[in-house]
């Protein structure tokens, strides 16, 4: 993506985003630049659809926060045109970015088949290990009213087993991750360590 381009999508919607919490614009930032360290090792990914898809994944997560929207995947899916057009980017890719925004939620359970929705997955699954991301899953979490601990918590079994009320819980059910729970070996190297 032209520079001029990237950070004129940026200004648009910086204001869009939560700033408190675990999905503000720095967590945008800090998936961006894993998601161009993942794109290193990939091939035939189309840069502009990748960085334009990770600048608006949460657009909308502020407004799912409010009560505003239900998923804010979906909401935000159907705000990236027009987001798009202001900025004057490339009308055939603006489909794909909106896919990417749709299917970014990995939680949700839905097979990306792009290379640029894979790459966004994980990014923003990868973002959630080390001390910035496990500090986010903290606040975040908590301020949706999940419990630090409990001992009633249903003990989670797999990588992307969420439902429990207990972050420690949710956090050590990340430790489970496996090679194949990610959509491209770049990401699984990336995140390998941080394991």
């Amino acid at each position: 993506m032209i520079k001029d381009l990237v950070s004129k999508l940026a200004k648009k919607v910086e204001s869009l985003y939560d700033t408190n919490g675990g999905h503000d614009f720095a967590h945008v930032k800090r998936v961006l630049m894993i998601a161009e360290e993942i794109a290193k090792g990939e091939k035939n990914v189309d840069l502009d659809i990748l960085r334009a898809g990770v600048l608006l994944h949460d657009v909308a997560r502020k407004m799912e926060a409010e009560g505003k929207c239900k998923h804010h995947e979906i909401t935000g899916s159907e705000m990236v045109p027009e987001i798009l057009r202001s900025i004057g980017f490339p009308e055939e890719k603006i489909d794909a970015v909106s896919y990417c925004v749709r299917i970014h939620r990995k939680s949700k359970r839905v097979r990306a088949e792009t290379i640029e929705a894979k790459i966004l997955q994980d990014a923003d699954k990868i973002e959630i290990f080390g001390a910035v991301g496990i500090a986010r899953t903290f606040a975040d979490l908590s301020a949706r009213g999940m419990l630090l601990h409990s001992n009633s918590s249903r003990r989670l079994t797999y990588f992307e087993d969420t439902d429990s009320n207990s972050i420690l819980e949710y956090l050590r059910s990340l430790l489970m991750a496996t090679p194949e729970k990610f959509n491209t070996q770049s990401g699984w190297k990336i995140i390998k360590p941080r394991v």
